[in-house]
């Protein structure tokens, strides 16, 4: 008897608990290294990786983009980390968001790329200002100079 109480308590507690859960809204960020990033195919050769980061090697500026899975529409923030170890080495990004058909975008900052507010150490590039529409997309694109390191991006989902 006293079994099927103490399970019958741990199973209302458990069912409150996930019902919760489920009404809750999720608020937790995510995070992904820039490895999982793209650039395009002139620009591939000049990205060496290195423990999930991505420095430019080549002697002229290249793109980096970073699809992001969300899970709704809405507003949405994005902080990408990176170091340069001069303005030379510089970092500058910038997130999109966009319907289903790339249609209608709205950009961080104006659609100016934000760059590293520091240097010769890693730093916070923050981005904000971006509404995703329902069925929508997001993404960062990042303009590395040479030397430049991308580290990992965060976002709310």
């Amino acid at each position: 008897m006293k079994y099927a109480n103490l399970l019958r308590r741990l199973l209302v507690i458990g069912a409150g608990t996930v019902s919760l859960g489920l009404l809750s809204p999720s608020v937790e960020a995510r995070s992904v290294g820039a490895v999982i990033g793209l650039a395009g195919s002139v620009d591939m050769p000049c990205l060496a990786i290195s423990l999930g980061t991505m420095a430019n090697t080549c002697t002229r500026v290249i793109s980096f983009d970073w699809p992001l899975v969300i899970d709704n529409a809405g507003a949405k923030t994005a902080t990408v980390s990176g170091f340069g170890a001069s303005s030379a080495n510089n970092v500058g990004c910038k997130l999109q968001g966009a319907n289903k058909q790339s249609t209608v975008v709205t950009y961080s900052n104006g659609g100016q790329y934000l760059f590293l507010p520091t240097f010769g150490q890693s730093a916070d590039i923050v981005l904000t200002g971006v509404t995703v529409p329902p069925e929508g997309q997001l993404l960062v694109n990042c303009q590395i100079s040479p030397g430049g390191r991308i580290d990992v991006v965060n976002w709310n989902p």
